[in-house]
């Protein structure tokens, strides 16, 4: 049972943390790269890269360090979600980077989400 977190509400070691994320595209888009951040004190639920199947269908997941990105062939107009899961591993205070997105090939359409921080008891 997935439950809301409000913002500046303090996580515990061990609380798994879904993100949702939702693109809202004004046109058809192709070769669309998400770039999500984590805060360091975050592993991915499911570390390994690939083919991923979520909501909005698939799309290639990579797995980094200090960050997923998810690359969709095409964006269709409209509105499309997808999550990705965390753990939470340590205690203190963290800070996440930028959210982007962006086409691969035509940059001028991107778009990004300010960073915020974590607060881990």
């Amino acid at each position: 049972q997935w439950q809301r977190l409000h913002t500046g509400a303090p996580l515990q070691r061990g609380m798994r943390l879904r993100t949702v994320y939702t693109l809202h595209a004004t046109r058809d888009l192709s070769y669309v790269q998400v770039s999500m951040p984590r805060a360091a004190c975050l592993e991915p639920a499911t570390p390994l890269s690939g083919y991923a199947y979520d909501r909005c269908g698939g799309f290639f997941r990579e797995v980094y360090d200090d960050r997923t990105v998810a690359s969709f062939y095409a964006v269709p107009r409209g509105t499309l979600s997808f999550s990705e899961t965390c753990d939470v591993t340590r205690a203190g205070t963290y800070l996440a980077g930028a959210t982007t997105a962006q086409c691969a090939f035509a940059p001028e359409f991107d778009a990004t989400l300010p960073g915020h921080c974590m607060r881990v008891q």
